[in-house]
């Protein structure tokens, strides 16, 4: 999608539709998802976690997988992510403070809402006796609610309550890490101190030691997003430098940084051109053996920070090429191709359920309707 310089969309629409480019997710409630160790979950007969995945072998009818003490809010609407694979008998189902799903009994990604009407633990349980595995659980409660009803209106105008991160209009560009979840002993350079095993790069802090992505391209100047995930009982200390050995991203304003256990989130300026990312690990200054995983590199097309308090329309500018699917998710299709400074009303008809609009400069938007 090419976007040059746009302000508010204005259309007219009839009926309800699923506006989800205005309801960003909260933080994620779920620890340990990614089932990296064997801890944070509360395990019932037949339940075991290992190889990067929550595992259930010929587990009883309604055996359990629970996390306790989530602190979600009641009444309202959670987007419970999670996969399955490896699924050859029974199935499973996913419960929430008394919301549950449906009957889960094939392999595969899944994204479902829940509404949790009490302040009871989160669990996955087994639909009959049951032998299958589970990964990526994620639950995230939609800050705003996701439908909206419009009758007669240019631009559609909402009240969002407190700072939030406006994901619907700072959207990332394409993953530039391959393998960045270990899944696999492949895709990295490993110096003498690195194994990949069990889901996570290992270093054993015998000396200082590099592992390095495969073929990518950052530029310097541009802005990205670096996450990564550190497993340690003292620090992981690190550096991120180029396919030279150059400085390219320094998280807390240095180039060399002690990481303790935990979750990371980085937006940073590459210093330099590059076409791998390279991690140096360290044995000196507290540095210790430590595992890493989850690891993405994703450009910032657009500023992501907006503190929003009570708004009608909003109104920037986009620059430079995006054709990330972030901006319209679940759904919500939309193909521009040439934006301009003029955007005509929708087209009458709405005898589909999808709408169409264009403006003189050749933008076509498709706008799904739920109830036309």
């Amino acid at each position: 999608m090419a976007i040059i310089n746009t302000g508010a969309v204005e259309r007219t629409i009839i009926g309800k539709h699923d506006a989800n480019f205005v309801h960003p997710l909260g933080d994620e409630l779920i620890t340990n998802g990614d089932f990296a160790t064997d801890s944070d979950w509360q395990k019932q007969t037949g339940w075991n976690i290992s190889n990067g995945k929550a595992n259930a072998i010929s587990a009883p009818h309604l055996s359990r997988l629970t996390q306790v003490d989530l602190g979600q809010n009641i009444n309202r609407l959670y987007k419970v992510t999670f996969t399955i694979s490896n699924l050859t008998e029974g199935g499973f189902k996913v419960w929430f403070g008394t919301s549950q799903s449906d009957d889960i009994l094939n392999d595969g990604s899944y994204v479902i809402y829940l509404t949790p009407t009490t302040t009871q633990q989160f669990f996955i349980y087994t639909d009959g006796v049951t032998t299958g595995s589970i990964d990526n659980v994620s639950v995230k409660e939609v800050l705003v609610n996701r439908e909206s009803t419009v009758t007669n209106t240019g631009a559609v105008e909402r009240e969002i309550e407190a700072s939030h991160d406006a994901n619907f209009v700072h959207p990332l560009g394409d993953e530039l890490i391959t393998n960045g979840g270990f899944d696999t002993d492949s895709d990295w350079t490993k110096g003498s101190a690195w194994i990949i095993a069990n889901g996570q790069a290992s270093y054993d802090a015998s000396g200082i030691a590099p592992i390095t992505s495969a073929t990518t391209s950052i530029v310097s100047g541009k802005t990205y997003e670096l996450k990564f995930k550190i497993n340690t009982g003292g620090f992981a200390r690190l550096n991120f430098t180029n396919d030279s050995s150059q400085v390219l991203f320094e998280p807390n304003g240095n180039s060399v940084n002690n990481f303790d256990s935990g979750e990371y989130t980085f937006y940073l300026s590459a210093q330099n051109n590059s076409t791998a990312l390279k991690i140096f690990a360290y044995n000196n200054s507290s540095g210790t053996s430590f595992s890493i995983d989850n690891v993405s590199v994703k450009e910032v097309l657009i500023n992501r920070e907006s503190d929003i308090t009570n708004t009608g329309v909003t109104i920037r500018d986009i620059e430079g090429i995006n054709e990330s699917d972030e901006m319209f998710p679940d759904n919500t299709q939309s193909s521009v191709l040439n934006v301009g400074e003029e955007i005509l009303p929708l087209l009458e008809s709405l005898e589909s359920r999808a709408t169409y609009y264009e403006n003189e400069e050749n933008t076509i938007n498709i706008l799904k309707n739920l109830n036309c």
